[in-house]
């Protein structure tokens, strides 16, 4: 069974703070060229080292390995979610960390809040076609022509209308 190893790549100068952490079963130098070729950010500083974290690691377990060196880095990464991850896998993964990520972005008004909300203010900008497209949307599941305050009211053209009745 093949075997790899995680590693992070970093630039000595002064101006980059970031890394990057990553896995392979290759060859480091085959690896740090393939950065290079893609034009990776860290290459901007200049020239960026490896180092090597962990080694001999069951090819199976790298992603999780690296996904672990990524946690204990958050902050300072190039890299922000580890690759076969998915950004469910990754709320499942820090579940509790996610939940109080969320609280922290809503404060209600009596809590001190400003009241001002990215969702809420969305929908107060576009409440009429959000309004609008909801009623054709329920029309088409029941199957019949929205009541007569909504044809007033939203103003549906024929085309709209013509698949209902």
């Amino acid at each position: 069974m093949p075997t790899g190893c995680v590693y992070e790549m970093f630039s000595d100068n002064a101006k980059c703070d970031k890394t990057y952490i990553g896995s392979t079963t290759g060859s480091l130098r085959a690896r740090l060229a393939s950065h290079k070729y893609a034009r990776h950010p860290i290459f901007t500083f200049g020239d960026a080292d490896v180092r090597v974290l962990e080694k001999d690691i069951p090819a199976g377990e790298l992603h999780q390995r690296k996904s672990a060196y990524m946690r204990e880095k958050r902050d300072g990464l190039f890299n922000s979610r580890a690759a076969g991850r998915s950004q469910k896998h990754a709320c499942h993964e820090n579940v509790d960390e996610s939940q109080a990520y969320s609280r922290a972005q809503y404060t209600p008004k009596r809590d001190g809040g400003d009241g001002n909300y990215r969702q809420l203010n969305y929908y107060k900008q576009h409440a009429k076609r959000i309004l609008r497209k909801t009623c054709l949307k329920n029309a088409r599941a029941r199957g019949t022509l929205p009541s007569k305050r909504s044809l007033d009211k939203y103003q549906f053209t024929l085309d709209e209308l013509r698949d209902l009745a």
